[in-house]
């Protein structure tokens, strides 16, 4: 279980750190923007910060494919232990790695999502323990009450339990009032009705739901908070704007309304609300008041400069939305770019395999019985400095891998870097003859041999093992032999998936001796 944790602690890390980042430029945008447009109309304002909203929760969508220099770099063939092919850039643990133990990235992910889940069950809960106690209003069937949004009848029920109108759910059919609507003026009352049809009208509830959603998954950043509570703001007041229409004397007169309904709500009896909740309720009618009372001097923003920003923010979504992403093997095979010589001295050549008579070098087409003379042929290598990079389908068969490797064997290109769709670029130096025979002379104690059957599954000395327990058993092998060595032989009718899954998991077991057998001896 802390081995998997870890698994997709490390996953997890990998891709929401980034996120996190690209997001948190974005937001920083998103409040200076706000700031800017600090004069200008609640419902401008609430726009702009929707579009941060929606940002947070937009997964990445732009690949970035990390660069060479990241990859491991390969052990040279004189640092090799003899009897072995070590994977290079694995830093293996010592004995004591059988004790399993949670990593960083593990427990910073148990904790975010512990904590994710709970703000969200708690929302849950607060919303059904709103709905329950709500179950007891009655219905108002005042002739003002009724109202209709679209094709649906919005009804107003009267509850002794809140201290504030409000609507509840995604698309409410409901406006509940305190039981002190019925001291308000019809002015009042009508204006404060117009406010919550508005929120009706408006989708809010959908939108309150994205919030709640963005802020259990950012619930450690205070750029989010800060930003949700400018929208909720923003929401009430373009709904104010609504209720209380252009002209002066009635937002004068709504802001008196909404002054005496704070007095009302803080000087109620306490039902379902505690004195803090309603003082900071209180606080925030009073800003809307304020808003109110300066929104005839506020600055307006034509159609098409509104338009412009809008379009500015969203292009900005692009490159604040990446994502590290691998070359992709397979039908993309064929697409290999041709060899370069990157910074570390090394000719990086690219076999694409799809099968024994489908083979691309460097983006050139040929087949496993033509592989020897095209290199010879067509390719320069120096075998000391040439790394292959080998681009397969998962579903390759082994069989036509270890066919192409024999080949490359015999030109001595034995430094090798697996590329697959799953998992990071695994380099390692496949076995020289005099490598193999020097494994026949290695006591047969100090082996552990590792099959990987035609159907995927994984043997260890004879014993079917589940493939993510794979790990968990070489780590117990190496904590009582440190100089194992793993002999690791596919069938060829396993696929390529399978068998750099195994190499992935002997890795996360600290096996820093892993004997590539092509042979099934």
């Amino acid at each position: 279980m802390i081995g998997l944790i870890n698994d997709v602690g490390t996953a997890w890390a990998a891709y929401f750190g980034p996120v996190v980042l690209q997001n948190t430029m974005f937001v920083a945008v998103i409040l200076i923007v706000l700031y800017l447009l600090r004069n200008a109309s609640a419902r401008l304002r609430y726009t702009m910060g929707l579009i941060g909203i929606v940002k947070l929760l937009l997964p990445p969508f732009v690949p970035i494919r990390p660069s060479e220099s990241t990859s491991a770099v390969l052990v040279p063939l004189s640092q090799l232990v003899p009897g072995a092919a070590p994977v290079a850039g694995i830093s293996g643990p010592g004995p004591q790695a059988a004790v399993e133990r949670l990593e960083w990235a593990g427990v910073l992910f148990a904790v975010w999502l512990g904590v994710t889940a709970i703000y969200i069950v708690g929302t849950v809960l607060s919303t059904v323990r709103l709905r329950l106690a709500l179950r007891e209003a009655s219905d108002i069937t005042e002739t003002m009450a009724p109202q209709y949004v679209g094709d649906t009848l919005i009804r107003l029920c009267e509850s002794r339990r809140i201290a504030m109108p409000l609507t509840v759910g995604l698309r409410p059919t409901k406006i509940f009032v305190p039981t002190v609507w019925r001291q308000w003026s019809d002015d009042c009352r009508g204006m404060i009705l117009r406010h919550e049809v508005a929120h009706i009208r408006r989708r809010d509830g959908v939108a309150q739901a994205l919030q709640i959603l963005a802020q259990s998954l950012y619930f450690f950043h205070p750029l989010v908070w800060y930003l949700n509570r400018r929208i909720h703001e923003y929401r009430e007041m373009a709904c104010d704007d609504a209720a209380a229409g252009r002209a002066t004397d009635t937002r004068l007169r709504y802001s008196e309304h909404l002054a005496n309904i704070a007095e009302s709500a803080v000087l109620s009896p306490l039902t379902g609300d505690s004195v803090s909740a309603l003082l900071r309720r209180k606080h925030e009618l009073l800003k809307r008041i304020q808003y109110q009372l300066k929104e005839g001097k506020m600055n307006s923003l034509s159609r098409f400069r509104t338009a412009l920003m809008i379009a500015g923010l969203a292009l900005l979504v692009v490159p604040l939305s990446g994502y590290i992403g691998t070359s992709a093997p397979g039908d993309h095979a064929g697409d290999a770019q041709e060899g370069t010589t990157k910074d570390d001295g090394m000719r990086h050549v690219t076999v694409g395999i799809v099968s024994s008579e489908k083979i691309k070098v460097d983006g050139t087409s040929t087949s496993m019985s033509g592989l020897k003379e095209h290199i010879l042929a067509n390719l320069e290598i120096d075998p000391e400095n040439a790394v292959l990079r080998v681009v397969c389908d998962d579903s390759t068969p082994m069989g036509a891998l270890f066919d192409a490797q024999r080949v490359l064997a015999e030109l001595d290109l034995l430094k090798v870097s697996y590329m697959s769709d799953n998992y990071e670029a695994f380099p390692l130096v496949l076995p020289s003859r005099q490598l193999e025979e020097k494994m026949k002379e290695i006591p047969a104690q100090h082996i552990a041999k590792l099959v990987i059957d035609r159907s995927g599954g994984v043997l260890l000395e004879g014993r079917k093992i589940e493939l993510v327990e794979l790990d968990k058993v070489v780590k117990e092998r190496i904590s009582d032999d440190p100089m194992l060595i793993v002999s690791l032989h596919a069938d060829r009718e396993a696929t390529y998936g399978q068998y750099v899954s195994a190499l992935h998991q002997l890795k996360k077991g600290g096996a820093q001796r892993i004997f590539v057998n092509n042979s099934p001896s």
